[in-house]
């Protein structure tokens, strides 16, 4: 207490405080809370980016392994073998069945309609995952017009056998081997080959 001055008896203890050039604890403690507010609402932005790109980061990696299996399995399905009872060709389309040996390592399950008179003859390829029942209506349609058919069922196709459909790796090889088929059969015949889709591409 400065000299000359009353006692401090009876003064209050905010008029102390006053004096003393001291602050209640009450107010140290809000001062402190408002300056870790305003360091709050300083970091804040920078914690929410930061849980922004971790979410960002996991969902683009989960989206990635979704697109991987994604493709792994449709991949699989195209190129697994399609086999299945063929059987023998329709009534209307007397064929004879025959055996072909390929290159591709199959030997490939065959449907042969020969016409008398005939110099030319008309190869048939199926599309991807059929057989050669999917080009009856085709052979059909060569046969009123006097061509001679040939219809195949590509390795890993129908009733021939093989690993994969490998989308023409190995059905060249089979085309081939049609056509040595009938360049066999007759050297003078003139041929056509005619497919759809994975047909088209060998």
């Amino acid at each position: 207490i400065r000299s000359g001055e009353a006692p401090v008896v009876g003064w209050s203890r905010q008029m102390l405080y006053s004096r003393l050039n001291i602050l209640p604890r009450s107010v140290i403690r809000s001062a402190n809370s408002i300056d870790r507010s305003d360091n709050l609402d300083v970091m804040w932005p920078k914690m929410n980016w930061c849980r922004i790109r971790k979410w960002c980061a996991l969902f683009a990696g989960v989206a990635i392994i979704v697109i991987v299996v994604a493709a792994w399995l449709v991949g699989s399905g195209l190129v697994a073998p399609a086999n299945r009872i063929v059987g023998d060709p329709p009534a209307d389309f007397p064929a004879t069945s025959i055996r072909i040996q390929s290159d591709s390592g199959a030997t490939l399950a065959c449907w042969h309609l020969p016409l008398p008179n005939s110099n030319a003859t008309a190869i048939l390829l199926h599309p991807i995952r059929g057989d050669r029942r999917s080009m009856i209506s085709r052979a059909k349609m060569l046969r009123r017009h006097g061509y001679s058919t040939l219809l195949i069922d590509f390795q890993a196709h129908g009733e021939s056998l093989g690993q994969n459909i490998t989308a023409g790796h190995l059905e060249k090889h089979d085309v081939n081997a049609a056509v040595e088929f009938i360049r066999n059969l007759d050297s003078n015949q003139k041929i056509a080959v005619i497919g759809r889709s994975l047909g088209s591409g060998p």
